[in-house]
């Protein structure tokens, strides 16, 4: 579980009121240019790879019932993560941890590097420069990581 609050947007449509208001307007005067930036602050300090905008279609996440259930999972995300972690240590299948340490979004040291020394039977592989989709930009990383995994 990461310490603090979410971010504005979670915080104010953490609510059904604020769902009602908040949701309808996002999915109705988002612009694409908007999307498109934050696809790239996403993957920074990576390059969106030529074609994942048009492929992943994040038009369709801004869908009014699509959004509203992100917002419901987000808003719901943290208790879950603090009622899983008791079990942690119980996980005896290996796990394989890839993170860019350039990753703005969830950051390193707020999770896979706790989790590592949670988990009995863990790999992680820290990406220098990476942002927070090395599995879209570092493949050949996640490619090992399976196959670590899969002899394991």
């Amino acid at each position: 579980p990461w310490p603090g609050e979410l971010d504005t947007w979670y915080r104010l449509t953490s609510t059904p009121p604020g769902r009602a208001l908040l949701v309808p307007l996002a999915a109705a005067f988002v612009p694409e240019g908007y999307v498109r930036s934050a696809t790239e602050s996403v993957f920074a300090p990576d390059p969106v790879p030529p074609g994942y905008i048009d492929h992943f279609g994040p038009m369709m996440a801004l869908r009014r019932g699509a959004l509203s259930s992100n917002v419901v999972q987000v808003n719901a995300l943290r208790d879950q993560l603090v009622a899983m972690k008791a079990d942690y240590p119980e996980v005896t299948l290996p796990v394989e941890l890839i993170h860019g340490d350039a990753d703005t979004i969830v950051p390193l040291d707020i999770h896979s590097r706790p989790l590592s020394r949670i988990l009995p039977d863990v790999t992680l592989t820290v990406i220098p420069g990476a942002g927070h989709m090395p599995h879209q930009t570092h493949s050949d990383a996640v490619i090992a990581a399976i196959a670590r995994a899969a002899l394991r």
